[in-house]
This record gives C-alpha cells, sequence and structure tokens, in this order.
C-alpha cells in the first residue's frame, strides 16, 4: 500500500500493544509543560505588597495590649485568642462590639511618579461571639 503510513505497535512481554516510545502527542506535550514549568520559576520574582490585621476583637483584649492568649478575657473573645479559656465560664457568655478602622495612607508609582492618595472615611469592623458553659469546668 502506497501513500498510507500505518502506525507502528510493539508487543510486550504481557501481550499488550505500545506505541514506541518518544512518539505522538503526549510526549510533545509533557516536553511542552516541562518547558513552561522551568521558564516560570526561571523568571519568577518577588511582588512587594502591604496589608494590616485587625486584632483587636474586644475590650478586655484591647485593655491588656493584645496578650489575652496567655490570660484569657472572660468574654466571648476568648474564642479567637484562647479557645480553653471558655472552659472557665458557665452559661451564656455574648459579647458584641466593632472596631472602627481608620485607614490611611498613600501609593507612589516608581515608573510614572504618579501619587494615589487613600481617601476612606472610618470602616466599622463588627464582632461578635457567643459560648455556653454546661458548667465551670466543661
Amino acid at each position: 500500500m502506497t501513500g498510507i503510513r500505518r502506525n507502528r505497535r510493539r508487543r510486550t512481554t504481557d501481550g499488550a500493544s505500545r506505541s514506541p516510545k518518544g512518539h505522538g502527542l503526549s510526549s510533545v506535550v509533557g516536553s511542552l509543560s516541562s518547558i513552561t514549568t522551568i521558564a516560570i520559576f526561571a523568571t519568577a520574582t518577588d511582588l512587594p505588597a502591604q496589608g494590616f490585621q485587625v486584632n483587636e476583637h474586644g475590650s478586655c483584649v484591647v485593655g491588656r495590649a493584645g496578650t489575652g492568649v496567655a490570660k484569657s478575657c472572660n468574654d466571648g473573645s476568648a474564642i479567637w485568642f484562647n479557645p480553653a479559656g471558655i472552659a472557665g465560664t458557665s452559661g451564656w457568655t455574648i459579647s458584641l462590639g466593632a472596631t472602627l478602622i481608620a485607614a490611611s495612607g498613600g501609593f507612589t508609582d516608581d515608573f510614572t511618579q504618579r501619587t494615589t492618595d487613600l481617601d476612606v472615611t472610618a470602616i466599622p469592623i463588627p464582632h461578635l461571639y457567643a459560648t455556653y458553659g454546661i458548667t465551670d469546668r466543661l
């Protein structure tokens, strides 16, 4: 048969028919994904970012300057800072409050030297904690 190319397959010891190694679409895709992965990791750089975390989850912890982990407060914020601290309470303990965030700042682009200022009003971040102690030990 001229003009027709047949796919050659090898027989393995278990009798299965397999395509010759190194040929076919799967090896090309595997090679391309390896090259792409190497290129991505070779050109990766650090990206600077900024942000902040709000840890003012209750007035007791704020009054203790954030040390609610070592000695738990007797309010519901112990769930966040030290869950073992709620074992000493009995009955319901409910804490409700809010923290006002008055963020300020700005950004200057290194390339264009364009400055953008953060202009927002105070943002309230609410919190609600509820615990129930069956006994003073549980």
